[in-house]
């Protein structure tokens, strides 16, 4: 199994193969491997850069070849995105700056919501710089390709503090980028604010990996490996229905057999055919023995699925519908409901930024209120219809309960309260 990093033709060893040995190489200087810095250990569990720029081949061609791998990340957007994101702020003032942002011409959230969250899911990791007006603090966000970035520098004595992006090239005349952080400088005019040159945010990583990875990373050779499944079946598919005429002349010599031969021709359907006895015509098929191809595509795309955290029957897989869908739609729901509160706090650090450079530029007073809210479309994969059925039982069920007296009204509120809370609305009193 070796999955196509740069296509068409395949490579000798898999990608994850290549990943685990660059994994246990990835000290950053191998003279200092077993020592720690004296003020705190710093051990970085990075994907070596080539490895990287692999995996962001693979999932970039899987992205746009795939149709299991794109849909993959097309329901992790679609959910998180839903109908679209707004917000609302507390002060009409702070409402302006934060419009002005969203509706920039180039900014263009209103569009470019969705593939920024692509973005986010296919490579791990966004980088978007920004350029500020320095007369009235408007923010402009750019783009700068992870393929680009050689390197997410960290604080040498806290891992957890993200302070460079390192590109390969340089643009605007630079090559290192200050991410955005809050001044910490007593002081600096801008003490507690929000400053820097460049947004970064990165998804499926822990504390001592600064930079993210793709949802697909795991998914890679088993997606390639289902992919040359389907297309052998394909292959032996067309086989079966290849055929050939067989022609026997009984008696006839080589020459006979080769004059024979340039004349007649396959007969076309709705022809008729003479021949004596002599001559036999027979159609002559493959026979490739195989056994039913179903189960092995449904174990492996069952594997896919799993790794992906996505229920068989979202793509078009109708065994066991019936009796496991409504249960299969939770552990989904839980992992879009985490990626879409991650989304949120995205936005919410920043037009942190943004009101904060208004502030600084004297758009906005440094004593505004500055609340605001980043509203989501709700996720939702529960079955409404069992729900609302299992719900208008329990209200029988406590009716009765409390026509003979074993609940009270408080206990019978408190019960409904609870099954409530479990479909997503909260009861308050």
């Amino acid at each position: 199994m070796a999955y196509l990093i740069k296509a068409p033709p395949k490579v000798d060893s898999t990608f994850h193969e290549s990943a685990q040995v660059g994994l246990r190489a990835s000290v950053r200087d191998e003279d200092e491997r077993g020592w720690r810095p004296l003020t705190g250990a710093r051990t970085i569990r990075e994907l070596p850069h080539h490895l990287r720029m692999r995996m962001l081949r693979a999932t970039k061609y899987l992205y746009d070849s795939n149709p299991l791998a794109r849909r993959i990340v097309e329901y992790t957007k679609n959910f998180v995105v839903g109908e679209g994101i707004y917000y609302r702020a507390s002060d009409p003032r702070v409402k302006e700056v934060l419009d002005d942002f969203w509706y920039d011409e180039v900014n263009n959230w209103p569009i470019r919501q969705h593939e920024r969250v692509l973005e986010l899911c296919l490579y791990g990791e966004v980088f978007w710089p920004v350029s500020v007006n320095k007369r009235n603090g408007h923010v402009r966000l750019g783009y700068f390709d992870p393929f680009e970035v050689v390197d997410v520098r960290v604080n040498e004595s806290n891992c957890l503090i993200a302070e460079e992006v390192i590109l390969s090239r340089e643009i605007a005349g630079k090559q290192a980028y200050r991410i955005i952080h809050r001044d910490e400088n007593p002081r600096s005019p801008s003490y507690g604010y929000l400053v820097g040159e460049v947004f970064f945010f990165a998804v499926n990583r822990v504390s001592n990996t600064p930079r993210g990875t793709s949802d697909l990373l795991p998914l890679i050779d088993w997606i390639d490996a289902y992919d040359q499944f389907l297309f052998m079946r394909l292959d032996r598919e067309m086989l079966i229905n290849s055929v050939c005429w067989d022609v026997t002349l009984e008696g006839a010599d080589a020459t006979q057999i080769e004059e024979y031969a340039k004349t007649a021709k396959p007969p076309t359907p709705g022809t008729v055919r003479f021949h004596n006895e002599r001559v036999r015509w027979e159609v002559v098929a493959p026979k490739l023995e195989s056994s039913d191809a179903l189960q092995e595509s449904r174990l492996l795309r069952g594997h896919i699925l799993a790794g992906a955290g996505f229920p068989p029957h979202w793509f078009a897989d109708p065994e066991g519908v019936r009796a496991v869908a409504y249960e299969m739609g939770f552990p989904t729901e839980k992992m879009l409901v985490a990626r879409q509160k991650f989304v949120k706090s995205m936005l919410e650090f920043v037009f942190n930024f943004v009101i904060d450079q208004a502030i600084l530029a004297r758009r906005l007073p440094r004593d505004v209120d500055r609340r605001f809210e980043v509203i989501f479309p709700e996720i939702s994969v529960r079955d409404l219809e069992r729900t609302s059925r299992a719900l208008s039982n329990v209200v029988r069920a406590l009716s009765e309960a409390k026509q003979q007296g074993w609940l009270a009204d408080e206990e019978c509120r408190k019960v409904i309260s609870s099954v409530l809370a479990q479909i997503g609305v909260n009861f308050h009193e």
